[in-house]
């Protein structure tokens, strides 16, 4: 939508969350010639201007852990696949002249830092950031979420699905 100038969500269905926004078309058939792309990156100005009071948030984990997990991935998102849809995105925080010397580990944290840096310079906006590692932040969540009983609504809903290490 948004290549074609129309606003990001247009046509999508009428949900509460949206998540998940990444493309990739390795066969490059894509009528738009992108081979990959994350919107809540590249776009990610233009939906906060469409949705200026939607909850943004971003869950995280130390890039080491991060890391690890993506090496456990099985084939297409193998890490070599994922590395390299990294490498087609052209991502606009990534240092120029992206090389094979930068480790997942940086990119994922160019990507942590280049999130936080945008939403403290737009304070008027929200966002949330949390640990998927802590069970406290099922709770912020909620919170953020403005849900009622917000420990309840964690311990029901905030569990871990993959180990870590």
């Amino acid at each position: 939508n948004v290549i074609n100038m129309r606003p990001p969500f247009e046509g999508c269905g009428d949900y509460n969350a949206y998540t998940q926004l990444d493309f990739s078309d390795p066969t490059g058939l894509d009528p738009t010639g992108l081979q990959c792309t994350f919107p809540q990156v590249t776009f990610l100005e233009i939906l906060t201007a469409h949705h200026p009071g939607a909850l943004f948030t971003m869950l995280t984990r130390p890039s080491d852990d991060w890391e690890s997990s993506v090496w456990r991935w099985k084939e297409p998102l193998s890490p070599a696949s994922f590395y390299t849809r990294f490498r087609q995105c052209n991502l606009p925080y990534l240092p120029l002249g992206l090389d094979h010397n930068v480790s997942l580990t940086q990119i994922y944290d160019y990507h942590t830092a280049a999130v936080r840096t945008y939403f403290a310079r737009r304070t008027e906006l929200r966002f949330f950031e949390g640990d998927i590692r802590i069970n406290a932040t099922g709770v912020g969540l909620a919170q953020a979420l403005g849900l009622a009983d917000p420990a309840a609504v964690a311990a029901r809903c905030w569990r871990r699905s993959c180990s870590l290490g």
